[in-house]
């Protein structure tokens, strides 16, 4: 990745609609590392300064551990996702028949043709009955992603809407249907038991209090009718309320890429002669992270289930030159300092993986990615942010002043942080993002030898 190429003679302030990540290089132990920007029209004339900003380099790359880059209070590891989280299964209602879960999307008032009548009425769009197993089907497999709360998000293969519980004041319309994933508390299970033998869908709880497990409606797991939520604790007695899964013969399971260990970034080379416009470090991994297809807006739902049930999102760091320039003799150069993230690149984050940046530096999360949030912070090692408002862009001017004799050539740098989103099946990001952080700079000088 290289974040600028052209080495012409001019500021380097481009603002691409890219985005990144956070977890401050320069913060050990909570202290700031000193900070050898250069100040506003500073004049590069006094010797001693010049020798005192270099040993504060030294300095702070002796406490960084010989790397400007140092995070290793947060350490990345590989995704531990469970089994069910990997693969797509059929939800069995009973392991010794075809009876499983099925999305239909009868009309609403239609009744399908078993009695009794009160478990066949179709109350609601895309609500879910029990149905006779189709193995070459994808409408009757299902994901489950999991969530931080050690519940889980069922997403189906055909289509990629998720299972949601409907509350009802009547156990005969507290049904289960499916719906587009909008983060909220009715699309979020519990596996009680286990799910590699039996085990029963358990809805979180209630405002009211209670919470529900799933059964066939009159205890008939054969029929084609409504599945219905009864009260946990009437429902743990009863064995009709027993699910199982079924994997596919035909569905090989979700790959799961290995993610690579997170890197330093380096310091940044000493300018060697007046036509040296910098050569910084290649950039370092901060870390990387898996995101739920059903909160990453790419193509159609029914697409990215099938291609992409998971996508990844790295976050890199890197110096970017904002400004390099040969200065005559008593000569000023000027330049603008753009950082930060502007508007328009935070609203396409959002709008894409459902994340922002904090005024803070860290990931903002909202209703579609909060559900996730613990394990991608985990995974890619910035924290989640406190604000409520996201990194504004800056714009500042800056100058250079050479008060001596002989020519001088500076580069300034900041940080910048970078994500870029790929899908699990390609290598290409299809977006990034990034922000430049202002607090944290270098300036690298030369001056012509007399």
């Amino acid at each position: 990745m290289k974040p600028y190429q052209e080495h012409d003679e001019q500021n380097y302030t481009e603002n691409k609609s890219n985005k990144n990540c956070g977890c401050n290089p320069y913060m050990r132990n909570g202290h700031h590392h000193a900070n050898t920007s250069f100040k506003k029209n500073e004049e590069w004339n006094d010797p001693h300064s010049l020798q005192r900003h270099k040993e504060n380099e030294k300095e702070w790359s002796r406490q960084s551990e010989g790397s400007y880059y140092n995070c290793n209070q947060i350490r990345s590891q590989s995704p531990v996702l469970p089994d069910v989280s990997k693969r797509f299964q059929a939800i069995m209602i009973n392991a010794l028949s075809p009876s499983c879960l099925t999305e239909l999307n009868l009309p609403l008032g239609e009744t399908v043709p078993f009695p009794p009548r009160e478990c066949r009425q179709i109350i609601t769009e895309y609500q879910t009955l029990i149905g006779s197993l189709e193995s070459g089907t994808d409408i009757y497999f299902y994901i489950f992603y999991h969530t931080d709360d050690g519940g889980y998000v069922i997403a189906n293969r055909e289509n990629g809407r998720v299972l949601e519980y409907m509350d009802n004041p009547s156990e005969l319309f507290r049904v289960l249907r499916s719906r587009l994933y909008n983060g909220s508390s009715p699309q979020i299970f519990n596996i009680f038991g286990n799910a590699h033998t039996t085990f029963r869908l358990q809805t979180q709880t209630q405002p009211s209090g209670e919470s529900y497990v799933l059964r066939p409606c009159n205890d008939d797991p054969h029929s084609l009718i409504s599945l219905l939520f009864t009260r946990t604790s009437l429902g743990l007695s009863n064995p009709n309320t027993l699910l199982n899964l079924r994997e596919s013969e035909r569905i090989p399971p979700v790959p799961i890429p290995s993610l690579q260990p997170p890197s330093k970034l380096g310091p940044i080379p000493e300018l060697t002669h007046l036509g040296d416009y910098g050569n910084p470090p290649a950039p370092a991994l901060v870390g990387t992270a898996l995101l739920p297809c059903i909160f990453v807006n790419d193509r159609t739902m029914s697409q990215r289930i099938k291609d992409s049930p998971y996508y990844i999102l790295e976050c890199y760091d890197y110096w970017k030159l904002i400004s390099s320039h040969e200065v005559q003799p008593y000569e000023t150069k000027g330049w603008e300092e753009n950082t930060g993230m502007n508007r328009s690149a935070q609203d396409d984050m959002r709008d894409m993986i459902n994340i922002t940046i904090g005024n803070d530096k860290r990931l903002r999360f909202f209703n579609l990615s909060s559900p996730f949030r613990q394990s991608i912070v985990n995974n890619i090692n910035i924290s989640a942010s406190n604000e409520t408002t996201d990194l504004p862009a800056r714009y500042e001017p800056n100058s250079f002043t050479n008060n001596t004799s002989l020519p001088i050539r500076y580069a300034k740098y900041f940080i910048a942080r970078q994500f870029l989103l790929k899908r699990s099946n390609q290598t290409t990001p299809i977006r990034s993002w990034e922000y430049v952080d202002n607090t944290i700079s270098v300036m690298k000088q030369f001056t012509s030898p007399s």
